[in-house]
């Protein structure tokens, strides 16, 4: 099996059904849908490549638990774990980000209306704002850092 291409088309959230194309040597695999056009994971790739069926209407999925088996014998298991993690993180960190946010509209707010001293509502503002941007730019380089670590294997579609 390790010197095929494995094809499938899979019925996603557009019209058109999605090409997937798993190629074993190099071991590379592409995806038609716009997350794989960009160079982004997709849970087309990721699905097959874990065993599962994300939607296939075309291609042989009796083959889906051997490439699970060849997949494990990758590096790519610790990525789609570290990936779980880095979404994990990305999601944790949106959400601080949201509440160092609503914490900068807050403190403009008292500003605006006075209530509490110019000085501290600057600093509090700054301070709140600053939080929201470093979260955000942490997770970012997470994901950054997890998409360099696979661009060998998960490619552009042809």
């Amino acid at each position: 099996m390790t010197d095929i291409s494995i094809n499938y088309e899979i019925q996603g959230s557009s019209p058109e059904p999605y090409i997937v194309v798993l190629n074993f040597k190099p071991f590379t695999i592409s995806c038609t849908c716009a997350a794989g056009k960009s160079g982004l994971p997709c849970r087309h790739r990721i699905g097959i490549l874990n065993g599962e069926n994300p939607g296939i209407i075309k291609g042989d999925i009796s083959l889906l638990p051997k490439i699970k088996q060849i997949t494990e014998t990758t590096n790519l298991s610790e990525m789609f774990k570290s990936y779980e993690i880095v979404k994990n993180n990305k999601k944790a960190a949106k959400k601080a980000a949201e509440n160092a946010f609503k914490k900068y509209v807050d403190a403009r707010e008292n500003f605006a209306l006075k209530s509490v001293k110019t000085e501290k509502a600057v600093i509090k503002c700054r301070e709140a704002l600053e939080a929201a941007i470093d979260e955000n730019i942490e997770a970012e380089k997470a994901v950054i850092e997890f998409l360099n670590e696979l661009r060998t294997v998960f490619i552009f579609p042809f």
